[in-house]
């Protein structure tokens, strides 16, 4: 077999060092096996407040990842455009004030930002996307569903005083929990579905089981849109037994349609008393290549938003993914959101 030729060699720069940090490295080496004409190079680990200092190989491309704690993204996205970065992979969420939504607002636009709201770049929500597009649902009633988590639940029912994890750290987690880390999930997909973002919002809140007063643990999110009218999304970090529970519902006026993350090759769809499934069928349409049913879980959606934010770096014509202006349009309804 001949030897595909290497166009461009990719050098990420590491920042994190926790489960964020490995799956970027994941990621991005799986897109190298997926583009093997892109040479991946062995990932530089940047220590928190190090010196950021892009490749000086002039046929390199500089991906700088940012998997350290929310509240020194926007710090460190500064100190990237300083360094002369051109390309980020950044966490969600991107910021955790509005103090912060107002800077990032103002990020250089020559720098290409692609951040890993990696859900809504899985098969399900893309199909979601479509069937909500082409209008065979007729008008959307309502889009309900969960995000369901239990970390919270645990720590409370094992009875071990409070740990020194940095979200427990109000100056690098931000003032909240589960709105700016989950809710930021769940209003992205959102926004995906309907195009744009919410004209009104609502937002209910729970501190019960919380290991440090300011991080929130339940919270329920009310988004209203021109196109899908009301959602409502039920997220949680102490929902006993729940692992990392997403599911979708979305209510149309001729169809319902629905996506759950532990079967996210699947979608369900009802009209009257009947349900047929829709399932994926091709390998190579979407994140990490796997066979249909033999994926990667969530490492699908940084896959994905990993390789087209390198397809653009290398002057492909890329599929969207997630970036900072819509991360930002994310976070600014988030802080902003009326209380109940």
């Amino acid at each position: 077999m001949k030897r595909q030729e290497v166009n461009v060699k990719i050098q990420p720069f590491i920042v994190g060092s926790g489960s964020a940090a490995a799956a970027m490295q994941k990621s991005i080496f799986s897109v190298g096996i997926l583009e093997p004409r892109w040479q991946i190079l062995p990932a530089n680990k940047v220590a928190r407040n190090e010196k950021l200092t892009v490749s000086a190989e002039t046929d390199t491309v500089s991906l700088l990842c940012l998997a350290n704690p929310h509240g020194l993204h926007t710090a460190t996205l500064l100190r990237a455009a300083e360094a002369g970065f051109r390309y980020v992979l950044c966490e969600k969420p991107v910021c955790v004030s509005l103090e912060e939504v107002e800077v990032l607002k103002k990020f250089p636009k020559e720098i290409t930002v692609g951040v890993c709201h990696g859900y809504r770049m899985m098969w399900g929500p893309q199909e979601l996307k479509g069937l909500l597009d082409s209008g065979e649902m007729g008008r959307i009633i309502s889009v309900e569903g969960r995000y369901w988590q239990s970390s919270a639940a645990q720590k409370a029912i094992s009875g071990t005083p409070p740990s020194s994890n940095w979200k427990n750290d109000s100056a690098l987690s931000g003032q909240f929990d589960v709105l700016t880390d989950l809710g930021s999930h769940w209003t992205d997909l959102m926004n995906f579905l309907a195009g744009e973002g919410p004209e009104k919002t609502m937002l209910w809140q729970s501190y019960l089981n919380s290991e440090a007063s300011h991080r929130d643990t339940h919270v329920i999110l009310t988004l209203d849109y021109r196109k899908l009218g009301r959602t409502l999304g039920s997220v949680s970090k102490t929902v006993h037994g729940k692992g990392n529970h997403l599911e979708i519902n979305i209510i149309g006026e001729k169809l319902s349609a629905s996506w759950q993350f532990s079967n996210p090759d699947t979608i369900v769809i009802g009209r009257g008393d009947e349900t047929k499934t829709k399932s994926r069928q091709r390998s190579e349409s979407i994140g990490s290549g796997q066979s249909p049913f033999h994926g990667m879980g969530w490492l699908e959606g940084y896959i994905e938003t990993a390789h087209q934010l390198l397809r653009h770096a290398d002057g492909d014509k890329t599929a969207s993914f997630p970036t900072l202006s819509e991360a930002v349009q994310v976070m600014e309804t988030l802080l902003k959101i009326e209380k109940r």
